[in-house]
């Protein structure tokens, strides 16, 4: 496993590095524009990298995937080990990235001791900081070592539930902007749906459907042929996507009703939003 040290030193480099990078280069133009400056570069800079990750993932997931297609419990493709090794580190980065911009966001924590702002920051982002530590701690040595080098096919199908990251980061990122309420925020929006409903949702029932094609058995038989925690698994995950999708659908109902009220105060905030640049505090 000691060629797996690269990769995961690159990481560590990469997505700080970019970080970095993006939130000192925008920085100067943030000013410009934006009252509180480092809080919209902190939140761009970071839903910027973490759209770079989920790019990244993406083919990555579909590679190996379509290379472990003939025997899919057996079948192993480089690609996993060396892109989890890779990717390890950036759930790492995130959690502190998160916590610059909970910084920011709350000025009241700012002359308090740094204890105090960690727990306040793990009081308000405990779901957050959850997942990504499980995805390390747990997440990792699960598929680097417990699976035995079984499986490859579908870890390559969940690195593909990144699907609908950059859509929804990217959500995130004209809400700080102003630009809510616009025909490009529609338009992520939609595609937001979709890509959410084919990467986390029908994902599921594909892989289902795929190992009882290799095993010469229904769609239906497969979940009484395979482990009952595959199951358990699949769907405590699946009950959360479809909890998320709900939130998805409503709020893209709540922007398509206010875009086409004909309310005029919604029509004014709504063109004021796409010619001036501001800042929302929730």
């Amino acid at each position: 496993m000691s060629e797996l040290w690269l990769p995961f030193l690159v990481g560590c480099l990469f997505f700080p590095g970019i970080y970095v990078s993006l939130k000192t280069a925008l920085h100067p133009f943030c000013e410009r524009f934006y009252a509180n400056s480092k809080l919209v570069s902190a939140i761009i800079s970071e839903k910027c990298v973490s759209i770079i990750q989920a790019i990244m993932a993406i083919p990555c997931g579909i590679i190996i995937a379509m290379s472990c297609s003939q025997d899919i419990l057996y079948d192993s493709h480089w690609l996993v080990n060396t892109y989890i090794s890779f990717g390890l580190p950036y759930m790492l980065y995130d959690i502190y990235a998160m916590y610059v911009v909970h910084y920011h966001q709350n000025p009241h924590i700012w002359s308090q001791g740094a204890l105090t702002k960690i727990m306040h920051y793990v009081k308000t982002q405990p779901a957050m900081i959850l997942h990504h530590l499980a995805l390390a701690c747990l997440g990792y040595p699960i598929v680097m070592f417990y699976r035995n080098g079984k499986g490859d096919f579908f870890v390559g199908c969940f690195f593909s539930t990144e699907l609908a990251n950059p859509f929804i980061h990217l959500r995130a990122i004209f809400k700080q902007i102003g630009w809510q309420k616009t025909k490009l925020e529609i338009l992520n929006g939609i595609l937001l749906l979709i890509t959410f409903f084919v990467g986390r949702l029908l994902l599921f029932p594909i892989m289902y459907h795929i190992y009882g094609r290799s095993k010469d058995l229904t769609l239906w038989e497969v979940p009484f042929n395979i482990p009952m925690h595959c199951n358990i698994g699949c769907a405590t995950i699946l009950s959360f996507q479809i909890y998320w999708l709900y939130l998805i659908v409503g709020a893209t109902k709540r922007t398509l009703k206010s875009l086409f009220s004909k309310d005029d105060k919604a029509i004014n905030v709504n063109s004021e939003g796409n010619v001036v640049m501001s800042v929302k505090q929730d």
